[in-house]
């Protein structure tokens, strides 16, 4: 499959979270690519939407994160956590690389509107994209 600016990538290490997502997103009609953390870090320019879920660990997550950011200068990156992992690092939310908000998101995985959010902020990425890149 090619990856293209409407592909969404899944970057999920429970398999609970990644079968919930790759429905959620299919039946929105997004297409879908898996990577791990490792392979996410590995790849050149990352132009799509990823969604990177990492058990809750924190560490990993900015490594990998801080990884993306060496070969894009926007990274599309919501990142999904528990509660009680945002809690214990509350500043997450607002942490920041070169001036720009590491994330687009940082959501908990318990929030009762998360399938809404994450394909509101899906359509906005991909459609800002697409008309960035003239494809949309």
């Amino acid at each position: 499959m090619a990856i293209s600016s409407d592909t969404i990538l899944l970057v999920i290490q429970r398999p609970n979270v990644r079968e919930h997502l790759t429905r959620l997103f299919r039946r929105a009609g997004y297409r879908i690519a898996f990577l791990s953390p490792v392979e996410l870090t590995r790849r050149a320019a990352t132009p799509e939407l990823v969604i990177l879920e990492t058990a809750d660990d924190v560490a990993w997550l900015c490594q990998t994160v801080y990884e993306v950011y060496r070969h894009n200068s926007e990274p599309g990156i919501i990142a999904l956590l528990s509660e009680a992992a945002i809690e214990a690092n509350p500043r997450i939310g607002a942490w920041m690389i070169d001036g720009h908000a590491a994330v687009i998101a940082v959501t908990p995985l318990e929030y009762p509107g998360l399938d809404q959010g994450l394909l509101i902020l899906a359509e906005r990425l991909v459609r800002r994209r697409q008309r960035d890149d003239g494809s949309g």
